[in-house]
């Protein structure tokens, strides 16, 4: 770690374990926040790490540093190995079980849903003005539309693949040029945690990972997104991802044709 830098911890706080699993010893390990506080006023430390609510309950209205919200980051949890060689299926329990504890999810604050809207906006302006967007998308709107019962047939088959060494369909999905095309925004964005494009009857056209499902007619994403106009954008409140094992909110928006009013798809971003 770099000695230059005095870190200043609460010493039964969430950070601790996590900075000495990266080999970083706190240099003062405070007891509260106000002593926490007062260390980086009295120049003892450079850093402090903390939540920004037990902050803010100690600094009683006074001005807080500048901030940029970037993203939500969800709380971690760690289990040994030999724990889970033990359990075996206790991991993938755990996980389907995780979506579902968070009964009351926080509220975006403005500022956050003005950066999270705005963050969104760029990508749908960028994307929807793609040719080879355009193409696939007028492609499948011109496809024989689905009955149920094969839709039902090809989300079976999905969730079956998710936990299969064979994968067909999943990489039929993710290995076209619009699914890496979102693969490599992710990977350069960290502010992206998941993107997916529907059809117009909800089939997944491209992804930037394994989604949950393959069928997203019945999920309110589209639903609600395919009656809003052009440029209009749904904002979801923030929720556990299964697929991408995080919190995020997602923005959803549809797709049209350059000319016309046809609805040919929908777009939908975790950030």
């Amino acid at each position: 770690s770099d000695p230059r830098l005095r870190i200043g911890v609460i010493d039964s706080g969430n950070p601790m374990p996590l900075l000495l699993a990266q080999g970083v010893e706190p240099t003062i390990k405070a007891q509260s926040q106000a002593q926490l506080l007062a260390l980086l006023n009295k120049q003892r430390v450079n850093q402090i790490i903390t939540d920004e609510k037990s902050l803010n309950a100690v600094l009683h209205g006074r001005s807080a540093p500048p901030q940029r919200f970037l993203r939500f980051a969800a709380l971690s949890v760690y289990f040994s190995h030999e724990f889970l060689r033990q359990h075996d299926d206790f991991l993938t329990t755990f996980e389907r079980a995780a979506e579902h504890c968070s009964v009351s999810p926080p509220e975006l604050e403005e500022a956050q849903r003005t950066v999270v809207m705005q963050l969104a906006s760029e990508y749908f302006q960028h994307w929807s003005q793609q040719p080879a967007w355009l193409q696939a998308l007028d492609q499948a709107a011109n496809m024989p539309v689905p009955v149920a019962l094969h839709l039902q047939r090809l989300d079976a088959r999905w969730l079956r693949e998710r936990t299969a060494r064979r994968q067909p369909l999943i990489e039929q999905v993710l290995n076209t040029p619009l699914s890496r095309q979102l693969q490599q925004a992710v990977a350069q964005d960290h502010r992206l945690g998941e993107v997916m494009l529907t059809d117009k009857y909800g089939q997944l056209l491209a992804a930037s990972g394994i989604t949950s499902d393959f069928y997203q007619g019945d999920e309110l994403a589209f639903q609600h997104s395919q009656h809003l106009a052009r440029g209009q954008l749904m904002l979801e409140p923030i929720s556990y991802d299964s697929s991408t094992r995080q919190f995020s909110v997602k923005v959803s928006g549809p797709l049209f044709a350059p000319k016309g009013k046809e609805f040919l798809g929908v777009l939908t971003l975790g950030v």
